[in-house]
């Protein structure tokens, strides 16, 4: 299954196992909303699987994204002890253990995003290595914003197309 079919909301059931796509989660407590491209529901107990078109990197952002996920299903009211990483250029689940110490690493990571949101400007953009293949590149304009002088400053209100989200 590729990420676009993942995209699709649909749900499936078989063999007491229920498969919701595209289900929007969100947690009040923390603050945190989104969308998670897979979650298998059994009894109580939901395990959500997060689609990914590159290779999957251990303890990288994929982790942080998939426990984000868990603390909104947790919220809700289910078990989470497990969650994957689905990695389309391996074809293979990479399984990750919804620790407590990676529930608090996605508490603290919203927290420092919303300490880096508070002030009325944000940083300049880093503008290295990460950006080639990131899916914000469209939105965030690190050629733009990363705050070098050397070149010429750009119309920033010129309407731009949106960016294409590659997860």
């Amino acid at each position: 299954m590729s990420h676009r079919q993942v995209d699709l909301p649909g749900l499936t059931r078989r063999a007491g196992l229920t498969t919701i796509r595209s289900l929007p989660v969100g947690s009040a407590v923390y603050g945190l909303r989104g969308i998670c491209d897979v979650v298998e529901f059994t009894g109580t107990t939901a395990t959500p699987v997060e689609y990914k078109v590159g290779r999957y990197q251990p303890d990288g952002p994929a982790d942080l994204q998939l426990a984000g996920q868990a603390l909104c299903l947790l919220e809700a009211g289910f078990d989470v002890p497990l969650g994957y990483i689905y990695s389309v250029a391996e074809r293979r689940r990479h399984p990750v253990t919804i620790s407590l110490d990676l529930l608090q690493r996605v508490v603290q990571a919203a927290e420092a995003i919303r300490r880096l949101l508070a002030p009325q400007h944000l940083p300049a953009a880093r503008n290295d290595t990460r950006c080639r293949k990131c899916s914000l590149r469209d939105d965030c304009l690190p050629d733009v914003t990363d705050g070098r002088q050397s070149r010429p400053a750009a119309d920033l209100f010129t309407p731009r197309p949106l960016g294409q989200w590659r997860d």
